[in-house]
């Protein structure tokens, strides 16, 4: 009886090592490394994007959605592109921005971006979602330009959350 129990179990195993591989999901290091492929560039052509997905080996029907909720054409503005990339990490608001404070920051900057990227992720991202009122999204923005003025113009995740 043992016996049988091993054959089944190694059966088990063979099975599973013939299972196709999963695909990877967009993950921070990943978006990392297509934000860094981007290098800096504001408009970037569709094609060079989903290129560069593929040979990350993302999957398309994330780029497909992504495409589609950001109405993006045969050129893509990059910075929405990314903003809608944060959002697929994490659908919240608050994530989504964390995640971009995360990719975009470096060390040396302490962790901050400039207020003006901050101001046009989350005015982006605050749109898309849609229930965030109007009044709402100005209101934390001119928070966060006081808060600010005060740090050469930088914003920390610190600086986002406690508004």
């Amino acid at each position: 009886m043992s016996n049988g129990g091993f054959r089944a179990q190694k059966s088990k195993e063979e099975n599973s090592s013939s299972l196709p591989p999963c695909k990877p999901t967009l993950t921070p290091g990943l978006l990392r490394a297509l934000h860094a492929q981007v290098n800096g560039r504001l408009i970037v052509p569709a094609k060079e994007v989903e290129q560069k997905w593929n040979d990350l080996g993302l999957p398309a029907d994330t780029l497909r959605r992504i495409m589609t909720v950001g109405a993006f054409g045969v050129e893509i503005e990059w910075m929405k592109f990314f903003a809608l990339c944060c959002s697929t990490l994490d659908p919240n608001i608050t994530n989504a921005m964390r995640y971009a404070f995360e990719i975009l920051s470096s060390k040396e900057d302490g962790g901050r971006i400039p207020y003006t990227t901050f101001r046009f992720l989350y005015s982006y991202l605050a749109m898309i979602d849609g229930e965030i009122h109007r009044s709402q999204i100005e209101k934390m923005l001119n928070n966060i330009e006081r808060q600010v003025a005060e740090n050469d113009g930088l914003v920390k995740v610190s600086d986002f959350i406690s508004c």
